[in-house]
């Protein structure tokens, strides 16, 4: 997931939230619901920089939760990009937490430098799987 803010009315864009805003700001939208569902069906997730500590973050984590015993993302692998030892640790943690059956592989990097690194870990699961 990514997003920009810009200023501005954009009648094809869903409602930008920080993580300072409540959950009760969220709305359903179109756009939203395609992913969600995307990230229920994943079987392979990569994760940057989200550390899972705001209410959006947890409420996203807590709806996939409710579904990952009857859908491929309760056994996915996860990717946790993050170049703080200790948030690499906490966010690794809740990810095993929520889904006892996946798998995490940490990469104690940023994007920027695991992506000019050509993603090894990523690129050497996927070779292994096929």
């Amino acid at each position: 997931m990514n997003g920009t803010v810009e200023v501005g009315n954009f009648q094809n864009r869903s409602p930008f939230l920080l993580e300072t805003d409540s959950s009760t700001l969220r709305i359903r939208t179109y756009e939203a619901n395609q992913a969600f569902k995307f990230l229920q069906w994943s079987t392979l997730v990569v994760i940057v920089g989200m550390s899972f500590e705001c209410d959006m973050d947890k409420g996203l984590l807590a709806a996939l939760r409710a579904t990952e015993d009857n859908l491929p993302i309760g056994s996915t692998l996860f990717f946790v990009v993050e170049p703080s030892a200790e948030t690499l640790k906490a966010t690794s943690k809740k990810l095993v937490t929520c889904f006892p059956r996946a798998s995490v592989i940490q990469v104690r990097k940023g994007l920027e430098e695991w992506m000019c690194e050509e993603a090894p870990e990523l690129v050497n699961q996927i070779f292994m799987v096929e």
